[in-house]
């Protein structure tokens, strides 16, 4: 982690406050120390890697990009089946081969890049697979990681083919996360023609795959740092 992004971050999520932000950064390094989270990188995620791949891209700024597509996502099998923590793992793997990733596109380009985009993909969610009880603990988890490892870390965070029960679980989360975090997050409902316009405002075409609307073939997938 650069040190200058990394603060910068931080004093941004306490509004500039100094001494708000070294408390805010010891808690942070404390956090990453009890998950583990220098080594996660170095963890074997191939198994959900084909499940439910993810993608960088940039947006028209150049700022990085973390996109995943959860029409295939099964919560309910996940949390039943007893891989909770195993996949727990795999969003912290995401999150920080993104930061990983804003590091070395900012070293390489001398471009200052402080945050990222989120894209996520909501189509087919329903009740019984996405939204059950056992499930609910997933979304606590990503919540959690996020908000306690990586505050401030997203310029946006985009949901398209959000139903009305998605809405509805959000509207749940909400108060559990930072104002913000609240603010990052746009719901764009189930409207492709109104969800691809406001996508293509953030994101070039090439950028994004035909699934979100845009041109990128899936063979340039990137999901390694380099």
């Amino acid at each position: 982690m650069n040190g200058n992004r990394y603060l910068v971050r931080f004093l941004r999520a306490r509004n500039l406050d100094l001494d708000g932000a070294e408390e805010a950064i010891r808690e942070n390094l404390k956090w990453r120390k009890l998950e583990n989270v220098d080594n996660v990188l170095r963890e074997d995620v191939s198994k959900w890697q084909k499940q439910y791949p993810f993608y960088f891209n940039f947006d028209h700024a150049g700022r990085v990009g973390l996109v995943n597509s959860l029409r295939d996502f099964d919560t309910r099998r996940i949390t039943i089946s007893g891989q909770r923590a195993e996949f727990r793992r795999y969003i912290m793997y995401q999150i920080e081969s993104m930061v990983v990733r804003i590091e070395h596109v900012a070293n390489s380009t001398g471009r200052e890049i402080i945050q990222a985009n989120l894209l996520f993909n909501m189509a087919g969610f329903n009740f019984r697979t996405h939204a059950c009880f056992a499930c609910l603990a997933l979304y606590f988890d990503g919540l959690e990681i996020y908000e306690k490892g990586y505050t401030r870390l997203a310029h946006g965070i985009h949901v398209i083919n959000t139903p009305r029960i998605f809405e509805s679980l959000y509207e749940t989360f909400k108060s559990t996360v930072s104002i913000h975090t609240q603010r990052a997050v746009h719901l764009y409902g189930l409207n492709r023609a109104e969800w691809t316009r406001s996508l293509f405002k953030i994101y070039p075409k090439d950028q994004l795959t035909l699934e979100f609307g845009g041109t990128m073939p899936k063979r340039h997938w990137k999901n390694t740092v380099d």
